[in-house]
């Protein structure tokens, strides 16, 4: 066994088990991870196995990449037993397993409470600036163009990453558009003076930027 490649943070850890709604993330299973007595049937799972010999290893990956949240989904122990067929549990059938869980799991979230996102859509419009940033010219770009300024293959994993939120903002969508065209232009707005203090003189909307534009956006939605 490797020595480091189980080593998670209590970052990857809380983030790990946040988004899998404490159940098992394999298609159907309702099997709870963990109850108010043990959490004996959460199995850590790595896609890409922490050693050699492992199911689906990857010698080129480093032990602190397999230790890391994208590399890891809960199962319940059948189900870890079932997965360890890696001629129908690929690497990319698993990807897709834990993207669709998390999904869904949000989505239920933000179904079953629909009242945090009018309560985070008002702390966005209520925002005021003392020295807004100056106001961007800003020019149409050709998509090819734009692909190749944002570093888009480059930023692929980043993409991904966060692909479990789409559902989320189709219903942020919907409710912008129920909250009136005033409410979500200054919403709207605001969230660009956020992008802007936030990108600072830096062009390019690279990894840093990214994270830190949806820490400000989560933190208004959770805290």
């Amino acid at each position: 066994m490797s020595s480091t490649a189980r080593n998670y943070t209590p970052k990857t850890l809380k983030r790990l088990f946040g988004l899998s709604g404490n159940q098992c993330a394999f298609p159907g299973c309702s099997k709870m991870l963990v109850n108010a007595n043990n959490a004996k049937d959460s199995n850590i799972c790595h896609i890409e196995a922490a050693s050699e010999g492992g199911e689906r290893h990857n010698p080129n990956m480093s032990d602190p990449d397999r230790a890391d949240y994208s590399n890891l989904i809960l199962l319940c122990v059948q189900h870890h037993d079932e997965t360890n067929d890696i001629e129908k549990y690929t690497v990319d059938i698993l990807k897709i397993m834990k993207m669709d869980h998390e999904s869904n799991f949000l989505h239920q979230k933000i179904k079953n409470n629909p009242s945090m996102l009018k309560n985070t859509i008002n702390a966005i419009a209520n925002m005021n600036f003392e020295d807004p940033p100056a106001e961007e010219n800003l020019t149409p770009f050709d998509p090819k163009i734009k692909i190749i300024h944002n570093s888009i293959k480059r930023h692929s994993a980043l993409i991904k990453e966060y692909k479990v939120y789409h559902k989320k903002l189709n219903s942020l969508y919907d409710e912008l558009e129920s909250q009136g065209s005033l409410k979500k232009e200054k919403i709207l707005k605001n969230i660009n003076l956020l992008y802007i203090k936030v990108k600072g003189s830096t062009l390019n909307f690279n990894n840093f930027t990214c994270k830190k534009c949806i820490a400000i956006i989560y933190n208004l939605c959770y805290k």
